[in-house]
């Protein structure tokens, strides 16, 4: 008795949405499909939430990075870019840390001209000047780190740094080094 009187009050609800559905105006109408129709854009935008939390699992995790990691990351948001080889011949790319060595390793592309038509190519410059030019952005990028990392201005044997030159064709090649506080020309 108590389930023919459960579906019977079913029929019965059914029933009396249909003659409201009826008897009222298509305003009404509107709103239950408007209604139908949010819920389930609602339930499809989740569930595609879902699985893009899915894909992304990996990455979403938490991870403990060290003090070293997080400081580097933060100068590096500043010194990429730094130099730009328009102005002065170097262009700087982030600096890494070698745990092997336990020293900071830095990159500067050089480039032969500073714009199109440069009357003074950095390979027809000076030697003197070439290496002004390369001692400046090591000095510029020790000045730099230490600010995040104060140990450098004491120990610039922290530090090891190449400048490169990229040539069509041939590959790039290493103009200079700097190692153990001291910059040597490749010539």
């Amino acid at each position: 008795m108590s389930t023919l009187s459960k579906d019977q009050d079913s029929s019965r609800f059914i029933d009396q949405i249909r003659k409201l559905i009826r008897s009222k105006s298509r305003i009404i109408q509107v709103a239950i499909i408007c209604t139908a129709l949010a819920t389930s854009m609602h339930a499809h935008a989740e569930s595609q939430r879902d699985r893009n939390a899915h894909a992304l699992e990996p990455y979403l995790g938490a991870r403990t990075i060290s003090t070293l990691e997080w400081e580097l990351l933060q100068f590096n948001l500043l010194w990429d870019g730094a130099f730009v080889g328009s102005v002065n011949y170097v262009t700087s790319y982030p600096v890494m840390f070698d745990p092997k060595a336990m020293k900071f390793r830095a990159t500067f592309r050089i480039q032969e001209k500073r714009e199109y038509n440069d009357p003074e190519p950095f390979f027809t410059l000076a030697r003197a000047k070439r290496e002004s030019i390369l001692q400046g952005a090591i000095d510029e990028l020790i000045e730099f780190l230490a600010k995040y990392f104060p140990e450098i201005k004491s120990n610039s044997k922290l530090v090891y740094a190449e400048f490169l030159f990229r040539t069509p064709g041939t590959g790039r090649s290493v103009v200079a080094k700097y190692e153990n506080g001291s910059l040597s020309l490749a010539e």
